[in-house]
């Protein structure tokens, strides 16, 4: 048997691998699930803070306004007893009778008619009465007519006889001088008058 007097090569020793031959894409993938599972922490602790501070800037309930002080009422006058009645709007209208019926029959006797406001110079009555000036025939004459709801209303005002002239009852007064005429539900006082008128618009009322 031959023996060769080649010696067999050594196997070839492993050579030493460095870094940076080593495969990066493991390395390269770690390092980004690293980075992505921080960027996702990050945003879970955030977010809940960022939305908590939005709601709260926005969604803050105002300050409650404080209502003022309510102003305390000062309090009402004592009713005067009995007070006099302020004249006021006359009163027109009753039954049976109104101011547009004396109206109405004093026209009827040729007498130019003009009611104004309400008369002065009278206290305590239960109504206003109203100034009727009239004229006619060369005269003139200047009345006050109060006229009451009914018949029965006058009495609280007017002491009434058949016959006799109506008196005011106590506690009213009223212009001096002049004549007082009645029917029904109404009183005529006159404050002034000439001529031939007076005597019409007398007979024309109580003809009513």
């Amino acid at each position: 048997m031959k023996w060769s007097s080649r010696t067999p090569q050594d196997p070839e020793p492993k050579r030493r691998r460095s870094l940076s031959d080593l495969d990066a894409t493991p390395v390269v993938v770690a390092f980004a699930l690293m980075v992505l599972a921080g960027a996702v922490v990050g945003v879970a602790l955030i977010v809940p803070r960022l939305v908590d501070s939005i709601d709260t800037e926005t969604f803050r309930s105002p300050a409650a306004t404080v209502a003022p002080a309510a102003v305390a009422a000062s309090p009402t006058p004592a009713a005067t007893a009995n007070p006099t009645p302020t004249p006021g709007l006359p009163a027109v209208n009753g039954k049976p009778l109104s101011l547009s019926d004396l109206q109405r029959a004093w026209g009827s006797k040729g007498l130019d008619v003009r009611a104004g406001g309400g008369a002065g110079g009278f206290g305590g009555f239960a109504v206003t009465p109203a100034d009727v000036q009239l004229s006619g025939g060369g005269g003139s004459m200047e009345v006050a007519v109060l006229v009451y709801p009914d018949a029965q209303a006058i009495k609280a005002d007017w002491s009434l006889s058949a016959g006799a002239a109506p008196s005011p009852v106590g506690g009213r007064t009223v212009p001096a001088g002049g004549s007082i005429w009645w029917n029904q539900n109404v009183i005529v006082v006159t404050r002034s008058g000439s001529g031939s008128v007076v005597s019409s618009a007398r007979e024309a009322f109580l003809g009513l």
